[in-house]
């Protein structure tokens, strides 16, 4: 988020039970700032080395200063193991 010039509001995780093999995690994450870069960042979630979906996204014009607000429910899977999530 603060590659692509966006402030991180608030950020939270939870790690659900392990299945088979692979660590799921919910993250609830809480962004603000311009238009570019929140299109950029959500763009670079299919990049990441892990399997990482967006469950739920609000996005919402911020009156004061400007730009976008973005509260992002995403949840991960992670290898045990440390190598990734295999597609």
């Amino acid at each position: 988020a603060k590659r692509h010039g966006l402030r991180i509001l608030s950020s939270s995780y939870d790690e659900s039970k392990e299945q088979s093999g692979f660590q799921p995690m919910s993250h609830e994450l809480a962004v603000q700032g311009g238009y570019a870069g929140l299109r950029g960042f959500l763009a670079d979630i299919a990049a990441l080395p892990t399997l990482t979906v967006i469950e739920d996204c609000t996005i919402v014009r911020v009156r004061e200063g400007g730009g976008l607000k973005a509260t992002l429910l995403l949840r991960t899977w992670r290898r045990r193991d440390g190598l990734g999530a295999s597609r």
